[in-house]
């Protein structure tokens, strides 16, 4: 399956692209999406507990499940007041 992911702010920074095309194998999760970036990109570690995710626009938990086609987003933590 071909999935296409999306990073901002800091993630964009440490990936060093906002979007990319992600081959992952059928029954794939989103955490599947976040665990492959976050192999090839290791200062993303201290991301993991803070990082969101959005499917197709929507945010969903780590555990969904993705079809082919699907647009993860990674999205960074926020602050703001």
């Amino acid at each position: 399956m071909n999935v296409r992911v999306r990073s901002f702010a800091r993630i964009r920074e440490l990936i060093g692209s906002d979007s990319q095309a992600l081959d992952v194998p059928q029954g794939a999760t989103v955490e599947t999406v976040w665990s492959a970036i976050a192999e090839r990109t290791p200062t993303l570690s201290s991301l993991s507990s803070s990082v969101r995710f959005a499917l197709n626009g929507s945010i969903v938990e780590p555990s969904v499940k993705l079809k082919d086609g699907d647009e993860v987003a990674l999205l960074p933590p926020s602050s703001g007041g």
